[in-house]
């Protein structure tokens, strides 16, 4: 039996109605919040271009050419990005001598009282040999850092969180390693922050260092916050690469320790086993820490996965969490 067609003046009333509520379901439905928003790949090639350019520059030690010149690279670049960066300046004494280092961020600002520090380092160690470049130790992270960058700003939501990149000056130590030298670049900003009771307000701080290495292996030390370490790990697992982080019972001095030490959540991304076999860390601080021995995938698992854990940082149902 066939189905009684509709009056035409029914049938006409019935699809107005149909727009008029589809076009109000649109008009009405709410934007997509920083967790579901679509935001730009990570560019695994543009990380290798600025990481390559850095190791160009050649050593970094504070004061040298290379380390102004950094200066010059990375505060053009994040200005390409459509950054505004800024230099904080601050002197410390080494024996009968001052130093002057150099730190610098670029900030996405939020309407939340939240705030979320991307950081790396940008300085190499003080050396007699000129062929040492240091391109995992004191390029990688800067590398990945700027097109993270790159990325958060074109999909900023000024509704979240502030979102603040910082390179820091003043990792590597001026005269020895040790407690009292090194770390200086995040200990002045945890000060910093502190002084200006904003430190309470950081909800989370991700560190880059030795990001690049071929046989890429995360080195999860003891000093880190255990939560932002479950979400490192689900991000990781989300991005199908948790076989590249593992977990071990030491502790690594690197610039979130100054902010964790602090009870800020912090963790750092760092591959401690950079060397010639399995374990072992001996291309670290030496001139066999080359180009040759990176790889572009390492810096885009690094991206990738800080970039996950980012999202779930932003989203509007994280709040901050325990050390």
């Amino acid at each position: 039996m066939r189905t009684p067609a509709l009056p035409t003046r029914l049938l006409l009333a019935a699809l107005t109605c149909l727009l008029l509520a589809t076009a109000c379901g649109r008009h009405d439905a709410p934007p997509p919040s920083p967790a579901s928003a679509a935001w730009p790949p990570f560019d695994a090639a543009a990380a290798w271009d600025d990481l390559e350019n850095l190791v160009a520059l050649g050593p970094r030690p504070n004061g040298s050419p290379g380390h102004r010149h950094a200066i010059r690279y990375l505060t053009s670049r994040l200005r390409s990005s459509g950054l505004e960066p800024e230099i904080s300046t601050f002197t410390n004494r080494y024996g009968s001598g001052d130093v002057v280092f150099h730190t610098i961020s670029a900030t996405l600002t939020g309407r939340t009282d939240r705030i979320l520090l991307l950081t790396t380092h940008y300085d190499s160690r003080a050396t007699t040999d000129p062929e040492a470049v240091y391109a995992n130790s004191a390029s990688s992270g800067a590398a990945v850092l700027l097109e993270i960058a790159r990325v958060l700003a074109a999909a900023h939501d000024p509704n979240g969180p502030e979102v603040r990149f910082v390179f820091f000056d003043g990792m590597e130590p001026i005269v020895r390693h040790g407690i009292a030298d090194g770390l200086q670049g995040s200990k002045h900003l945890a000060r910093t922050l502190d002084a200006e009771g904003k430190l309470r307000r950081v909800a989370a701080l991700i560190n880059l260092d030795l990001v690049g290495d071929r046989d890429l292996t995360f080195t999860l030390p003891k000093n880190v916050s255990t939560s932002l370490r479950k979400q490192l790990l689900d991000a990781a697992r989300s991005e199908n690469v948790r076989e590249r982080f593992k977990l071990v019972p030491v502790e690594i001095g690197d610039d979130h320790d100054p902010f964790h030490e602090h009870g800020v959540p912090a963790i750092t991304l760092i591959d401690f086993e950079y060397g010639s076999a399995p374990g072992r860390n001996d291309y670290w601080r030496t001139p066999q820490d080359t180009l040759d021995k990176l790889d572009r995938t390492s810096l885009d698992i690094t991206g990738r996965v800080t970039l996950r854990l980012v999202r779930a940082l932003v989203s509007p149902d994280f709040h901050g969490e325990t050390p």
